[in-house]
């Protein structure tokens, strides 16, 4: 009986990482960076980068573009920035950067006007 539950258990482990994957490679996140699953599920920072950018995939208009791990050139110097997501919509251009500091964890839109 013991037996038959720790298989039960372990065939459900198996479909619900079956269908995350599946959904995972479905999302435009994957589509840009082509990492593979687990490591990114292991990794806090890329994890919240990755749900980040199924939010913005789920709720925004159909007509945006999202770029994932932009380098762009600091200003007044030979240094490369990274933008976490770059979210582009007929509305603007969003900087979105997701933060896992250990105490607190959060995604910090950079709103710049020039």
């Amino acid at each position: 009986m013991i037996l038959f539950g720790l298989l039960l258990v372990c065939i459900m482990v198996a479909v619900a990482f079956y269908l995350k994957r599946r959904n995972f490679r479905k999302s435009i996140y994957y589509e840009m960076t082509h990492h593979n699953l687990l490591p990114v599920m292991l990794n806090k920072g890329i994890y919240g980068e990755y749900l980040t950018s199924r939010i913005i995939e789920k709720h925004a208009l159909k007509s945006h573009k999202q770029l994932v791990n932009v380098y762009v050139p600091k200003r007044k110097s030979q240094d490369m920035t990274e933008l976490d997501l770059l979210y582009i919509d007929r509305t603007g251009l969003y900087v979105i950067e997701s933060k896992n500091c250990g105490f607190s964890q959060g995604i910090y839109l950079i709103e710049v006007k020039e």
